[in-house]
């Protein structure tokens, strides 16, 4: 679920995972580039505190050579990667809360997810979490973070009624009794790219760390088969792990 943004002069990284989750969990797809590349960065963006999406060595590599990057996350999150990162900038926010920014051409919301978040068995909850738009010259880019189906989507398609790009998380979904609350499968992302309204939808969290039961090929199968069945109302784009879209 990790993405890199370039919107006109403005960088941003969206949950930078470089390596194992805590060193420990490996990862089934290689890094498609050098951790050094990310330079000159202006933003990362933190959807909420689970290991594989907020990864201590990946944020301390992030900001040790973007000193002057600003994390834009959820409340509480800003202070707990504060612990691990010297004199770092961050904002924190709450649900429908817009950061502020000094570009006049940019704005970044933290909106609602259904979903949870720790560290450990003794902070559950204690930091949020949540998903991002980020609306910049007229494009409207939305990243889902980690959510299991719900009303959500609507309310925030009422909200922003002309979403160009939805990532939306597609894997780590078995067994539905553990996973439903907090995780979408293919079919559940489909429907909240439909609720969204959005144009075009962009499959995350899935063929990289095995957190589930599910195999980590079926997201992209069964997204494959949907789109054959022309079940989805939008463009589909399953980008290759590295592979950049023009926007």
């Amino acid at each position: 679920a990790s993405f890199f943004l370039q919107l006109q002069g403005t960088r941003i990284l969206i949950d930078p995972v470089f390596g194992r989750i805590s060193g420990i969990v490996p990862r089934y797809s290689e890094l498609p580039c050098a951790v050094e590349d990310f330079t000159n960065m202006n933003y990362v963006l933190l959807s909420h505190a689970h290991r594989d999406h907020c990864d201590k060595s990946s944020l301390q590599k992030i900001f040790a050579q973007n000193s002057s990057a600003t994390l834009l996350t959820s409340l509480n999150t800003g202070k707990l990667v504060s612990g691990w990162i010297n004199d770092l900038k961050f904002q924190e926010a709450g649900w429908y809360q817009q950061f502020n920014l000094p570009e006049e051409n940019l704005k970044i919301t933290f909106l609602p997810t259904q979903h949870w978040s720790n560290r450990y068995m003794t902070d559950i909850n204690k930091t949020l979490y949540g998903s991002f738009m980020i609306e910049a010259d007229g494009l409207n880019i939305f990243f889902n973070g980690d959510s299991g189906y719900c009303n959500y989507p609507k309310q925030i398609g009422e909200l922003f009624p002309n979403i160009d790009i939805a990532m939306i998380g597609v894997g780590a979904y078995h067994p539905p009794l553990m996973m439903k609350d907090v995780h979408t499968n293919p079919y559940e992302a489909v429907q909240i790219f439909h609720d969204l309204k959005a144009k075009t939808f962009i499959p995350m969290h899935y063929g990289t760390f095995d957190l589930a039961d599910e195999p980590l090929g079926e997201p992209y199968r069964i997204l494959k088969q949907l789109e054959a069945e022309k079940k989805i109302n939008g463009e589909l784009k399953l980008l290759d792990v590295g592979e950049t879209l023009a926007i």
